[in-house]
């Protein structure tokens, strides 16, 4: 899934020639998955340059998740990620990044208009609890009816002309609720053989939900007995994990 974002960065930055980029993570949770995205974003970006001899630009990361979230050990650490970003430079002054934290849900505007270059969203959409407003008509009727591209219609006004937006969503071969593909959710950077990482990584996906609905208290154990339960299951069969992949360009 990394590799879908790094080339839409690369090919918005290569076509619109621009001197800062613009990047927003929506649903960026609490965990490392964040500094690392902005590593290997930083780090793709300054290899096109090289490519094609233009300057290095000047990066706006924004992260967003709602305001339960755990910002704190995100910034916490950003001065590590930045004293990696300058050892691993061979030559030329070290980029400049800046981050911030947009703490809201998905229903309304989070940027300002005509801002944003690339947007992306791993493992969160599929938690959304209602369908956002502005998609439809007075009558009803979906604005983008038939089409699969943002267009003048689409409700995203942050979003410059030509931006990217990649979304990649939990699927499932079939309408089973309750398949065993469904049982396990996949993250992106881990290695899923073990079944304590798979364990933590459906921990920092789900810890927000199940604690606003069943309390912080009961988490430490009910994610110990799914440890178990993975335990059990990885031993019966391979487990396979469904991820719909998603680039929209803005006309």
């Amino acid at each position: 899934m990394k590799d879908i974002t790094l080339n839409a960065l690369e090919e918005i930055y290569v076509t619109l020639n621009r001197t800062s980029l613009v990047i927003a993570d929506l649903g960026c949770s609490s965990g490392s998955n964040a500094p690392l995205y902005i590593k290997r974003i930083v780090g793709a970006v300054e290899k096109a340059t090289q490519n094609i001899q233009q300057a290095v630009p000047e990066f706006h990361f924004c992260l967003n998740d709602l305001p339960t979230n755990d910002f704190n050990t995100i910034f916490q650490a950003l001065s590590n990620l930045y004293e990696e970003l300058k050892k691993g430079r061979k030559s030329g002054p070290p980029s400049s990044i800046l981050v911030a934290a947009y703490p809201s849900d998905f229903y309304g505007r989070l940027f300002p208009a005509n801002s944003l270059h690339v947007v992306h969203s791993f493992s969160c959409l599929h938690w959304l609890s209602r369908v956002p407003p502005g998609i439809y008509d007075e009558h009803g009727m979906p604005l983008n009816r038939k089409s699969i591209y943002i267009t003048k219609n689409s409700p995203r006004p942050e979003l410059v002309s030509g931006a990217r937006m990649v979304l990649v969503l939990t699927g499932r071969s079939s309408p089973d609720d309750f398949g065993s593909e469904n049982t396990f959710s996949g993250k992106f950077f881990i290695n899923l053989s073990a079944p304590l990482f798979v364990r933590l990584t459906v921990r920092v996906v789900q810890e927000s939900m199940l604690s606003h609905h069943s309390g912080e208290a009961v988490l430490d154990d009910l994610f110990d007995e799914y440890g178990r339960f993975l335990d059990r299951e990885m031993a019966k069969e391979k487990l396979r994990f469904i991820d719909i992949s998603v680039v929209l360009r803005k006309l």
